[in-house]
């Protein structure tokens, strides 16, 4: 019983110590403002011309290792597609992206949980932190950095 407590507490501060070492690359903001960008993740402070709030930070590129416990995130530039929409697909609303960093797929101390829009006719691909995103489907993403 006591090598089992050891144990568990160890990894637990072996895990603890391996999320506050991971590099913080890319703040990330949300949509507040309702009727306009709320619930959407992106770079811009003032996306859409609406307000948002800090969100938390993507991982640096360094730090995405093992390969499979990360997920990379892009974000568009092509104006009046999908700049400023953060997404896990790299080619988003058939526009042009660039990488912005990565989340983890496994669950770390204090990260805030991202979603991905998953229905193609309303919410596909934009990353956000509400599980039914615009009323529709979504998928788990990973985790970003705490702000």
């Amino acid at each position: 019983m006591r090598w089992t407590l050891f144990l568990s507490l160890g990894c637990l501060i072996f895990m603890a110590n391996e999320a506050s070492a991971l590099e913080k690359k890319q703040l990330l903001y949300v949509g507040t403002q309702a009727g306009c960008n709320e619930g959407i993740i992106t770079l811009d402070q003032n996306f859409l011309n609406c307000t948002t709030a800090k969100f938390g930070y993507t991982i640096d590129d360094a730090d995405a290792k093992p390969e499979g416990n990360f997920i990379e995130l892009f974000a568009g530039v092509t104006p009046t597609k999908n700049d400023g929409y953060v997404s896990p697909d790299r080619n988003h609303k058939n526009g042009a992206t660039t990488s912005i960093g990565f989340l983890s797929v496994p669950a770390i101390p204090h990260g805030v949980r991202l979603y991905s829009g998953s229905q193609s006719d309303c919410n596909d691909g934009e990353a956000t932190p509400n599980n039914m995103h615009k009323n529709c489907t979504t998928r788990e993403l990973g985790y970003a950095l705490p702000k």
